[in-house]
């Protein structure tokens, strides 16, 4: 009939009994500080207004706000002190506080349904306090059923009190029974959906430690390979240079100058797989002010004076001074890896074009090319990981795919973003989008 929990490892019951607890106080702390405030404020206007003439037996209204506000004062100080962790309760205390304030709740609703009968008895106040339990209390199976047990005792002694008509005790016996029917069934349903709930959670939890972990150990196995690689590039490189100055024709030398450049390459790749996987687990850089004019102007004079001669750089500013939150080592990085590509998709004679622009309190970092652009189709993938758009530069430069990818990693976690807009044979720009702390 009800959706039932399936049955939990026994590491989950511990964590389950006492989040459970602890979500029952944070709701016993709401109700109790409402109730607080609408039984005072009752209290406070029968002394001010005279209530005989529209609410039949003001005293024991009286009494019954005075029940519960004396009760929820203490439910609200108790649960108060427990969340901000000034007093400890431990499990079994919690639980058995928790079910004194259902009890409260519902024991206070059908005393107000007694007291309001003038032909019979109305259970509405008694269904609200019910329902109320219901829905904001998840309460284990014994918790419900003492709580069913009690207030069926107390509604059974009420009612054969304030009901003198045998007929009507009958058919509000019966209605209290189809109530804690009703109660028991929407109880354990929302017992039901929070328990799994919980439990998903916990499993996404445990789901990301074994990521957290597998991810850490992908990364120790990885600075091991590339240690393990690096070596033997490193002696390929010596026993090359200590080779080359006994080498005496040019086909010689032009094979050692292969060598050089294969393990170059191969170091670089080996470099690129190991710095994306550290990207991928970083969640945070250590960021300064950076005077964005000045390390963009730094970075272009090193490459005008690096990049190929064939190829025009120029370097257009603005007059405002921008300072950013940045990396500065990350960001050079990403700036190094722009321009680089844009040589590298660039003809000959073309002009590579670096600006710098302030926009709305964004600094806007623009590497324009006149290369060979990017198709329309692949632009999507243009920062993926071994993006598929990955292809060899115009003079045999060799790319796994890895660069735009920890170009975007980076720039994310300087709260910064990288655009490209791209026209196939026309040319690139890559722009990053810099948020700034001041521009003077």
């Amino acid at each position: 009939m009800f959706r039932t929990t399936q049955p939990q490892p026994a590491f989950y019951r511990d964590r389950l009994l006492e989040e459970n607890a602890s979500g029952n106080i944070h709701v016993v702390n709401v109700v109790a500080l409402a109730v607080s405030i609408l039984a005072a404020s009752f209290l406070v206007g029968t002394w001010v207004y005279d209530m005989n003439n529209f609410l039949p037996n003001v005293i024991a209204h009286k009494r019954a706000a005075s029940f519960l506000l004396v009760n929820s004062l203490i439910a609200y100080t108790v649960s108060l002190l427990a969340n901000q962790q000034k007093i400890i309760i431990n499990l079994y205390y919690k639980r058995l506080f928790n079910t004194y304030y259902a009890l409260v709740i519902i024991l206070g609703c059908m005393f107000l349904s007694f007291v309001v009968q003038q032909q019979g008895i109305s259970l509405t106040m008694f269904t609200v306090g019910l329902m109320c339990v219901a829905s904001l209390w998840a309460l284990e199976i014994q918790e419900l059923l003492i709580v069913i047990i009690i207030s069926a005792l107390f509604f059974y002694i009420g009612i054969r009190f304030s009901q003198p008509v045998a007929q009507l005790r009958q058919l509000e016996m019966l209605l209290a029974v189809l109530l804690f029917i009703s109660f028991y069934g929407i109880s354990r349903w929302i017992y039901s959906y929070k328990v799994n709930l919980f439990v998903q959670l916990l499993q996404i939890q445990q789901k990301n430690n074994e990521y957290e972990k597998a991810n850490a150990d992908k990364m120790n196995m990885l600075s091991m390979v590339a240690h393990d690689l690096r070596n033997p590039i490193n002696s390929i490189e010596t026993v090359v240079g200590v080779l080359k100055p006994t080498l005496t024709t040019e086909e010689q030398l032009e094979y050692a100058d292969m060598i050089n450049q294969s393990s170059k390459k191969a170091r670089n790749i080996i470099n690129d797989i190991v710095e994306a996987a550290k990207e991928d687990q970083e969640t945070e850089l250590a960021l300064e002010e950076t005077n964005i004019n000045e390390t963009v102007a730094n970075a272009f004079e090193v490459w005008k004076h690096t990049a190929v001669a064939k190829h025009t750089l120029e370097y257009q500013t603005t007059s405002k001074m921008m300072f950013a939150m940045l990396n500065k080592a990350k960001f050079i990085r990403v700036l190094d890896n722009l321009i680089g590509n844009a040589i590298k998709f660039s003809e000959e004679e073309t002009t590579i074009t670096l600006r710098l622009l302030y926009k709305n309190g964004l600094a806007l970092l623009e590497v324009e090319d006149k290369g060979i652009g990017i198709p329309e189709h692949l632009l999507p993938h243009v920062f993926d990981r071994f993006t598929k758009s990955s292809r060899m530069g115009l003079r045999g430069e060799k790319s796994i795919g890895l660069g735009l990818h920890i170009c975007q990693q980076l720039m994310h976690l300087m709260n910064s973003e990288i655009e490209v807009h791209s026209v196939a044979n026309q040319g690139s720009t890559f722009t990053l989008k810099i948020p700034l702390v001041s521009a003077e």
